[in-house]
């Protein structure tokens, strides 16, 4: 039975099957800066977190907060160079078609994403759907704290007025889990993208269930909201 109001999505991980772009990212940055590889057990502890943590470990605690803001740009630019490598860069499986008819069912939607406003910008280039979420688009603006705290889901649901009852969250790490459930959410749906932490975060509270595929969540959509204008 329909089980969403409002949806909620993570971004990288979950909309966008990046993981293993960014994990390449840091690698060059810890590689330059550390002269050592981003280790397995680094990339657990940090996959959902946001650029300013991982930064951080790299350079060492006493760095400033421009040279952190500069080697984030420096990882960021690579990243998408990396993105673009193969061709045009795409969404998950299924990801147009779910969104496209929450849209056109009049869903409430919003992204929850950790990513900084450049790789945004590009975002919405790459990915001209991602105009549906109008203003409630939430990345990391240096304004809030980072998941696993519950500060940007909090945001995004009051971006698009629900309530922690009414919404749907998804999410492919977690951390990002941990920050939905800390804000209240009790629905959440786990994507199972290349080299996520699906298992775990399959087992933490408030998990409904794992997507390969976003047309999977179709059948579980409202139909009470009539199309958007």
């Amino acid at each position: 039975m329909p089980n969403a109001d409002a949806l909620i999505f993570d971004f990288n991980g979950t909309l966008f099957w990046d993981t293993a772009f960014n994990t390449a990212a840091w690698d060059r940055i810890s590689r330059i800066y550390r002269k050592q590889p981003y280790t397995e057990v680094e990339i657990l502890r940090f996959n959902g977190r946001n650029s300013r943590e991982t930064a951080r470990f790299f350079l060492g605690p006493d760095v400033d907060e421009r040279e952190i803001l500069r080697v984030i740009d420096e990882k960021e630019r690579f990243y998408r160079e990396l993105c673009q490598k193969d061709g045009a860069p795409r969404l998950a499986p299924g990801a147009e078609e779910l969104l496209e008819e929450a849209h056109r069912r009049g869903i409430r939607m919003a992204i929850a994403t950790g990513a900084p406003k450049s790789n945004v910008e590009s975002y919405l280039r790459w990915f001209p759907i991602l105009s549906l979420f109008g203003s409630a688009l939430l990345y990391d603006d240096g304004t809030r704290r980072g998941k696993p705290e519950p500060d940007i889901y909090r945001d995004a649901m009051r971006a698009i007025g629900a309530t922690p009852q009414e919404t749907v969250v998804f999410e492919d790490s977690p951390p990002g889990v941990e920050s939905a459930g800390r804000a209240g959410i009790r629905r959440i749906y786990i994507v199972a993208s290349p080299l996520a932490e699906t298992a775990k975060a399959a087992r933490m509270p408030g998990a409904q269930g794992t997507l390969t595929d976003f047309r999977q969540y179709l059948p579980l959509l409202p139909t009470f909201g009539g199309e958007a204008g």
